[in-house]
């Protein structure tokens, strides 16, 4: 199996997948193709009841803030700093993502899209995920 588009062929990182195919007993989809396209971005989050967006609409200005104002608001240390850094720490980390370099640049492989596009969200916003090891779970920049 090879998916052109990206450049990739499959590759095994689990045995258990036989066991745990054998206890499905719901399969959910969608009409629209957006789960089967496989292709997730991280647009949005609501951190300690606070909307953050990539793009905001001039008529949610207020009530959703950018994400260059979440990152100004970790830098100067405002209200809601502390909760939005661990959020932030913990989407980098509590994940089964394998990071890959290619071409310069780190490639997140997971089993999910899903999973991958919130430690790129994580990325985006300054929380980088570099190595996942048996002898440290997690590592973020």
């Amino acid at each position: 199996m090879y998916h052109s588009v990206t450049d990739t062929p499959a590759l095994c990182r689990t045995s258990s997948l036989v066991e745990e195919l054998g206890q499905i007993e719901y399969i959910f989809s969608d009409k629209t193709g957006t789960l089967t396209c496989n292709q997730m971005e991280f647009r949005q989050v609501s951190i300690g009841g606070v909307a953050y967006a990539d793009v905001v609409e001039e008529a949610k200005k207020g009530e959703v803030f950018s994400f260059a104002e979440l990152r100004e608001t970790l830098a100067r240390g405002g209200e809601g700093s502390a909760i939005i850094d661990e959020f932030l720490t913990l989407l980098a980390t509590c994940h089964t993502v394998i990071p890959e370099m290619k071409d310069e640049k780190i490639v997140y492989q997971a089993s999910s899209p899903d999973e991958a596009a919130l430690v790129s969200g994580a990325d985006v916003l300054g929380y980088t995920f570099k190595v996942s090891s048996p002898w440290s779970l997690a590592s973020i920049f």
